[in-house]
């Protein structure tokens, strides 16, 4: 009988309610679905209580995210558990969480890791020699990577990276759970509100967001106000306190529960997804928080990290993240919003059908199950 493991250094409970960052909705949803097909259980780094639901447990370590105490107590556990029939699921390259799952494989378990984003974003801000010994690090976890049973991997250019480390490698895709959402109908609201959740980093184009809402206050000032909704955290936190501050446009909410940001998703007029295409975060990670917004129905104005065909279906393509890119964006959106408000909804059925999570899972399991349990 196949039992699934899934180790996670964000997830504090089962209950999307808690639920604050796109990564802690990623694994849960995964977890949930993997316990659909498979005996599952989540290995919590960080949670403090034990928790069960619908086929689902969670083991908490009651550690940090990271650190030797954290590895030690992974380690520990995963010792404790019966390694046939066992596959393990951890996400990243951080060494400190592969090596346990190296000591799991060498006494017969299935152990992956999913590397859907990297470290580089983290640390461009650090000084030297911080950055090169924080890169050093990271490094050693990627070669590390070489002795696992295969990755997962969400971008061809991540899998033609990682294809020269493991060459057991499956790219896949970030689910949509379609039956329990609100989907977006258009508000009645004489403001027009803009939306975005996420990291606030440089590579989400953050500042020139921002700057584009001002700049389009101030070009068409007759007209009623554009208000931009921030919700997230992040390097650039502080400057985004700085702005809301300085002007009523921008209000930023921090880090809110999923229940919060949903509510305020079914608010807003419009949503920003602003992710720098050229930027090195961008060839690991999968846009995921677009998935979720094209498929509550919301316009949405985005770069364009799926194809430009699919996005033009159902969005409003930004062809570069400065400010007056993101104001010309928002002018075409106020004045074409009658019809932008009927398209962005047919995407729902297109969202529901190809990030399907049953599907999904299904194909990582029948990949796992392929591979062999012999150790590198």
């Amino acid at each position: 009988m196949t039992r699934t493991i899934i180790v996670s250094a964000t997830l504090k409970s089962l209950s999307i309610d808690d639920v604050t960052t796109s990564s802690q909705s990623y694994e849960l949803q995964l977890a949930m679905a993997f316990s659909e097909i498979h005996s599952t259980t989540v290995i919590s780094l960080v949670a403090v209580k034990a928790a069960r639901r619908e086929g689902l447990s969670l083991i908490a370590l009651k550690s940090e995210a990271r650190g030797l105490r954290a590895a030690w107590n992974l380690t520990q556990e995963l010792l404790r558990e019966k390694r046939r029939g066992v596959q393990i699921i951890s996400f990243g390259y951080d060494p400190l969480t592969v090596l346990p799952l190296l000591f799991s494989r060498a006494l017969g378990a299935l152990a992956y890791s999913i590397v859907f984003d990297t470290h580089l974003g983290s640390v461009e801000r650090f000084a030297q020699p911080k950055r090169t010994l924080v890169n050093a690090y990271f490094g050693f976890g990627t070669q590390l990577l070489r002795a696992l049973s295969g990755l997962f991997v969400v971008t061809r250019d991540a899998e033609d990276r990682f294809a020269r480390i493991n060459k057991s490698i499956f790219r896949t895709r970030i689910g949509f759970d379609s039956k329990n959402v609100k989907p977006w109908v258009r508000p009645k609201s004489e403001e027009f509100s803009v939306f975005y959740a996420g990291a606030l980093e440089v590579y989400n184009g953050i500042e020139p967001m921002m700057d584009g809402v001002i700049l389009r206050n101030a070009h068409d000032a007759a007209t009623g106000r554009v208000v931009l909704h921030i919700y997230g955290s992040g390097n650039l936190r502080s400057m985004v306190e700085d702005y809301s501050a300085r002007y009523e446009a921008i209000v930023f909410h921090g880090v809110a529960a999923k229940a919060e940001v949903d509510a305020a998703v079914l608010r807003s007029n419009l949503a920003f997804n602003l992710r720098d295409l050229d930027h090195s975060v961008s060839a690991n990670a999968f846009p995921s928080k677009l998935i979720e917004l094209l498929g509550l129905g919301i316009p949405v104005a985005t770069t364009a990290v799926l194809p430009s065909a699919l996005l033009d279906r159902f969005s409003l393509i930004v062809s570069e993240v400065t400010p007056v890119s993101v104001m010309e964006a928002i002018l075409v959106a106020e004045r074409s919003y009658d019809s932008l408000a009927v398209k962005a909804p047919l995407a729902r059925g297109f969202i529901a059908s190809e990030f399907n999570w049953p599907v999904i899972v299904s194909e990582m399991s029948g990949y796992m199950c392929g591979v062999s349990t012999a150790a590198v």
